[in-house]
């Protein structure tokens, strides 16, 4: 009618709804989206974060708090030289602190019956509970024995 142009439907709407419009659209004030993806999804989420889960013992996912390294450490580590590198004596038990006497402090020989005292120090039965007659105390460090003498495994 007279050159007029009838408004038609496009991909960004309605043509007669008026919500037509053009540029960046204002987020609502009051209304915050955040997305969380789920990459675990046996592990209980709420267990993780905080260390409290309000299911207990009935929670039927797993509540495990470790945290593994990502890729880029993983990747950082190697590059710089340090990924084959760790240090495993942190972790084991120096075979020289807790090795086994050869000889008697006291009397100087070889162990008969081994004894071992509260502060780890190893005697013959009968030298230690003659020196216990003496003193209660132990005769490397001075230490009160209380008496205590285990048999010695070694």
């Amino acid at each position: 009618m007279y050159g007029a142009k009838e408004a038609k439907d496009t991909a960004k709407g309605n043509a007669s709804s008026g919500l037509n419009r053009i540029g960046p659209i204002r987020a609502p004030q009051f209304v915050r989206q955040t997305v969380r993806w789920d990459y675990a999804p046996d592990i209980c989420k709420d267990y993780k974060e905080t260390g409290f889960c309000t299911f207990g013992d009935s929670c039927k996912f797993l509540h495990d708090r470790s945290d593994y390294k990502h890729g880029w450490e993983i990747e950082r580590d190697y590059a710089s030289g340090r990924l084959n590198q760790i240090d495993d004596t942190n972790y084991e038990i120096n075979e020289d602190d807790d090795e086994f006497p050869e000889e008697c402090y006291i009397c100087g020989k070889p162990f008969v019956s081994p004894v071992v005292t509260r502060c780890k120090h190893y005697f013959c039965e009968a030298c230690a509970l003659a020196a216990f007659r003496k003193s209660k105390r132990c005769q490397i460090c001075n230490q009160n024995t209380g008496g205590v003498f285990n048999i010695a495994k070694g």
